[in-house]
Protein backbone atom coordinates (compact mmCIF):
# COMPACT_ATOMS: atom_id res chain seq x y z
CA UNK A 1 0.00 0.00 0.00
CA UNK A 2 2.61 2.75 1.18
CA UNK A 3 4.82 2.50 -1.95
CA UNK A 4 1.70 2.61 -4.37
CA UNK A 5 0.72 6.28 -2.72
CA UNK A 6 4.17 7.35 -2.62
CA UNK A 7 3.32 6.40 -6.33
CA UNK A 8 -0.03 8.26 -6.41
CA UNK A 9 1.36 11.23 -4.42
CA UNK A 10 4.27 11.81 -7.13
CA UNK A 11 2.44 11.00 -10.09
CA UNK A 12 -0.09 13.90 -9.00
CA UNK A 13 2.59 15.96 -8.40
CA UNK A 14 4.93 15.32 -11.99
CA UNK A 15 3.09 17.32 -13.91
CA UNK A 16 3.24 21.09 -11.92
CA UNK A 17 6.58 20.14 -10.88
CA UNK A 18 7.91 19.77 -15.10
CA UNK A 19 5.84 23.19 -15.29
CA UNK A 20 7.81 24.91 -12.63
CA UNK A 21 4.42 25.64 -11.03
CA UNK A 22 4.97 23.93 -7.36
CA UNK A 23 5.49 26.04 -4.63
CA UNK A 24 8.54 25.54 -1.95
CA UNK A 25 4.88 24.53 0.34
CA UNK A 26 3.91 22.28 -2.31
CA UNK A 27 7.13 20.75 -1.66
CA UNK A 28 7.09 20.44 1.73
CA UNK A 29 3.54 18.77 1.77
CA UNK A 30 4.39 16.66 -0.76
CA UNK A 31 7.97 15.77 1.75
CA UNK A 32 5.80 15.21 4.41
CA UNK A 33 3.28 12.86 2.08
CA UNK A 34 5.47 10.72 0.86
CA UNK A 35 7.52 10.30 4.32
CA UNK A 36 4.51 9.27 5.97
CA UNK A 37 4.20 6.47 3.22
CA UNK A 38 7.71 5.62 4.18
CA UNK A 39 6.88 5.25 7.78
CA UNK A 40 4.29 3.40 7.04
CA UNK A 41 6.05 0.63 4.77
CA UNK A 42 9.18 0.43 6.96
CA UNK A 43 6.34 -0.20 10.42
CA UNK A 44 4.54 -3.22 8.32
CA UNK A 45 7.83 -4.22 6.21
CA UNK A 46 7.62 -8.27 6.64
CA UNK A 47 9.84 -9.52 3.85
CA UNK A 48 12.29 -11.99 3.16
CA UNK A 49 16.06 -10.94 4.28
CA UNK A 50 17.24 -10.36 0.52
CA UNK A 51 14.06 -8.28 -0.60
CA UNK A 52 14.01 -6.39 2.76
CA UNK A 53 18.26 -5.15 1.87
CA UNK A 54 16.33 -4.69 -1.76
CA UNK A 55 13.27 -2.37 -0.34
CA UNK A 56 15.61 -0.43 2.01
CA UNK A 57 17.85 0.63 -1.35
CA UNK A 58 14.72 2.00 -2.93
CA UNK A 59 13.88 3.45 0.86
CA UNK A 60 17.39 5.05 0.90
CA UNK A 61 16.69 6.95 -2.29
CA UNK A 62 13.63 8.45 -1.52
CA UNK A 63 14.72 9.44 2.00
CA UNK A 64 17.39 10.89 -0.10
CA UNK A 65 15.01 12.59 -2.43
CA UNK A 66 12.65 13.77 0.50
CA UNK A 67 15.37 15.79 2.25
CA UNK A 68 16.27 17.27 -1.13
CA UNK A 69 12.55 18.25 -1.73
CA UNK A 70 12.97 20.15 1.91
CA UNK A 71 16.40 21.87 0.75
CA UNK A 72 16.17 25.48 -0.30
CA UNK A 73 17.42 24.32 -3.91
CA UNK A 74 17.33 21.57 -5.94
CA UNK A 75 13.82 20.01 -4.51
CA UNK A 76 12.99 19.44 -8.51
CA UNK A 77 15.84 17.15 -8.27
CA UNK A 78 14.60 15.18 -5.33
CA UNK A 79 11.64 14.73 -6.69
CA UNK A 80 13.39 13.19 -9.84
CA UNK A 81 15.12 11.29 -7.62
CA UNK A 82 11.87 9.51 -5.78
CA UNK A 83 10.82 8.89 -9.69
CA UNK A 84 13.51 7.12 -10.05
CA UNK A 85 13.53 4.93 -6.91
CA UNK A 86 10.29 4.18 -7.29
CA UNK A 87 11.04 3.01 -11.28
CA UNK A 88 14.09 1.19 -9.37
CA UNK A 89 11.38 -0.48 -6.99
CA UNK A 90 8.97 -1.31 -10.04
CA UNK A 91 11.84 -3.16 -11.92
CA UNK A 92 12.58 -5.65 -8.89
CA UNK A 93 9.46 -5.91 -6.87
CA UNK A 94 6.47 -8.06 -8.32
CA UNK A 95 3.98 -5.49 -7.21
CA UNK A 96 0.06 -6.09 -8.78
CA UNK A 97 -0.97 -3.20 -11.54
CA UNK A 98 2.65 -1.17 -10.61
CA UNK A 99 2.88 1.05 -13.25
CA UNK A 100 6.23 2.93 -14.53
CA UNK A 101 5.51 6.87 -14.14
CA UNK A 102 5.60 9.57 -16.97
CA UNK A 103 8.46 11.50 -16.48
Amino acid sequence: RGMGEIRNAMADAVPAIHRDKFSSGEFEKLAGRVQGQIDYVTANCKLPEAADHQLHVVLEQILDGIAAMKADKGRDQGAVKIVQALDLYGAHFNHAGWKKLKH
